[in-house]
Parts: C-alpha cells; structure tokens; sequence
C-alpha cells in the first residue's frame, strides 16, 4: 500500500508543471508560481522523498522506430510479500519490460513490452514463467496501435487540452547512436541538465541542446514527464474496459468525446484484446469513480455492451526506450 500525504496548492502547481514538462528548471517554475527559488527546490525534494514523485522520464514515440506496445496482465495465486518483492525485483531488472504495475481487482500484476517481434514477447512471459510459473493462475496478452496521454489534469481540476500521442506510423524514423545515448539518459533522470547530460554522452551542451530539438521535431521524443504516484495523493487509479455493440463507430466516438474532456482522464490507449475501448482514470474516490461510469451509460446507451475495471496500486516502472 503506498503512503499517502497531503499537498497544498503550491505542491499541485509543482506537480503539473512538472507532470508536462520535467525539464522545467526550479528558476522558471518559481517564477510561474510566485516562490524562491529555494522554496521550489525544498518542495521538489519533499514531493521527491515522500513518494509522490517517484522520477523523470522521457515519453518517446518508440512507434515510429518500428516497434509495436505489447501487453501480459496475470492473476497471482498462493503468493505472499516476499515472492512479490522477488517478482518486482526481477521486473525491475528485466530490460525487456518497459512499463509495469501491482493492481488489485481482477488481476495482480501487469506489464507492457515495447518490441518488433510477437516471438520475443513470448520468451519475455516464458522467462517470467520460468521463474513464477507456479504462482501465476491466469494471464491474457493484448496489443495496442495508440496510446493517447493526458496531462494530470486532476491535480489542478483544470482542462488543459494538451496531449501526447504514441502511434504507428507510415514512415519509420531512424536515431544515430548519440540520439541513443541521450535518450538513455534521459530515461535514468529527465531532469538532468545539459551540462550533465552532454558530459555523460561525451559532447558539448549545445550538441545536446540542438539533438534534443531534432528529436522532438522529428516526433521521437514527445516530451519529458514526472512519474507522479497519484495513490500517495489520495487519488486511486482505475483502468476501465469497455465492451460496445450495435454501432461500434458510434460507440468510439462517443467514448472519446466522453474521456477527452474528463478531468480524471490519464491515458486512452486504442487496444485490440478482449475488450473495445481503454482508458485509466485517477479519481478521488470509488464513489467518483462509479459515478463517470453511469454518466457513460447514459451517453452510450444501448452501444454499451459491458464494462470491467482494474485498480492499479503501484507503478512498478516505467521507460519508453526499446531496447534498441
């Protein structure tokens, strides 16, 4: 279970600053938001050692360079705390897995893999099964084309129509192994500076500076994030499956319309798998949750078929470089 804490309204600006842009320097946030400087990073440190933020990462559109987003959700069975401190410690080593969370509900733990090849997908959960395999009661595999991301827009309860997008693409975008290099970096700390980072990759900062605009224009690197833990906030977090019938084009456009405009909204992931639509909401309450879904019902009528939901409890890790 992750501790909670409580912020104020100073902390939430922090946080959605740095939720959309990690890069941000303590200079610039504090002047957006009317403290010191030393105040800002006196804050950042708390959030940082309280475990509401738990790092920086680079959101990178691995899609373009050709590889496709993969997903293993399992049910656990007869496990206890220590198995479930070796199976984060083997996730959290496995390079393979890139992005990978605890969940209550319906299933236990899952994982997301970015990769060119159905075949290495299935070694990656043999390996695991290999390990675990006598704990695991139930798993299903899925694949995504898009995976939308929304500002946290819960931290403020502002709408903030930003967006980034992870999708497949017609033409494939090629990195050289500096662009490798920084963007490895990137994933170990966002937030480090360009002085740092070109040390660490063995160029000037202005290289770095000029490689980081050539990424984001060429669609590679789409922006860099605080990986914010919304339970130490009080919020739980909710992945919602929906099942349409009748008109399914409908239904989509209708459940776009819906989400794209909910404050609670974290990502909507375009998912092909058992179920028709995805999306992850943070919400203050169970209560708050059940409530968006019999909005839903009344939008979506008669095209809404079923529904199922997962709880996420804790993000186990996150990186969106393949391995390249």
């Amino acid at each position: 279970m992750v501790k909670r804490f409580t912020v104020d309204l100073k902390d939430r600006k922090i946080l959605a600053i740095l939720d959309w842009d990690a890069r941000a320097t303590n200079t610039s946030i504090a002047k957006e938001i009317k403290l010191s400087k030393k105040a800002v990073e006196y804050r950042i440190k708390k959030l940082e050692s309280e475990g509401i933020i738990c790092g920086y990462y680079p959101v990178i559109d691995f899609m373009k360079m050709g590889y496709g987003i993969y997903r293993i959700f399992m049910k656990l069975k007869g496990e206890n705390q220590k198995v479930r401190e070796r199976i984060e410690d083997y996730v959290k080593k496995d390079k393979r897995i890139k992005w990978s969370l605890w969940m209550g509900d319906n299933y236990a733990i899952g994982f997301d893999i970015w990769s060119k090849s159905v075949v290495e997908v299935k070694e990656v959960f043999m390996d695991f099964n290999k390990k675990f395999g006598e704990y695991i009661s139930y798993r299903v595999f899925g694949v995504s084309a898009k995976a939308y991301h929304y500002p946290y827009r819960f931290l403020l309860g502002r709408v903030d129509k930003r967006m980034m997008l992870v999708s497949e693409s017609d033409e494939l975008v090629e990195i050289d192994e500096l662009d490798r290099k920084i963007l490895k970096e990137l994933v170990k700390n966002s937030r480090q500076n360009l002085v740092g980072l070109g040390k660490k990759v063995g160029c000037g900062y202005k290289t770095v500076a000029n490689r980081l605009k050539s990424l984001k224009e060429r669609g590679i690197l789409l922006g860099t994030r605080a990986l914010i833990e919304p339970e130490a906030l009080g919020y739980k977090w909710y992945k919602l499956l929906l099942n349409f019938e009748n008109n399914i084009g409908e239904a989509y456009n209708k459940s776009d319309s819906f989400f794209k405009n909910l404050l609670e909204t974290i990502y909507v992931v375009d998912y092909m798998g058992e179920e028709d639509y995805d999306v992850e909401l943070a919400v203050k309450s169970t209560d708050d949750f059940f409530k968006i879904i019999e909005r839903l019902k009344e939008e979506l009528g008669r095209n809404l078929k079923s529904y199922s939901y997962i709880r996420f409890l804790k993000t186990i890790k996150i990186s969106y470089l393949p391995n390249l």
